[in-house]
């Protein structure tokens, strides 16, 4: 099975959301550091709301 996978970066450029077939996974490109934030597009975008996240990432 080949799984797919979109990125999106913030518009500062120092975070990406990175959207497979099962998840949602934030990346802080300073840190190197991620974690999945949801598993269905309402989660990720509820998990950005809750980060402060969600202005920097208008194309989700």
């Amino acid at each position: 099975m080949i799984e797919t996978t979109t990125k999106i970066f913030s518009k500062d450029g120092t975070a990406a959301i990175v959207i497979s077939d099962d998840r949602f996974l934030f990346l802080n490109l300073k840190t190197k550091q991620g974690k999945t934030i949801g598993t269905t597009r309402k989660e990720a975008m509820e998990q950005l709301r809750n980060m402060g996240k969600i202005d920097d990432f208008p194309n989700i």
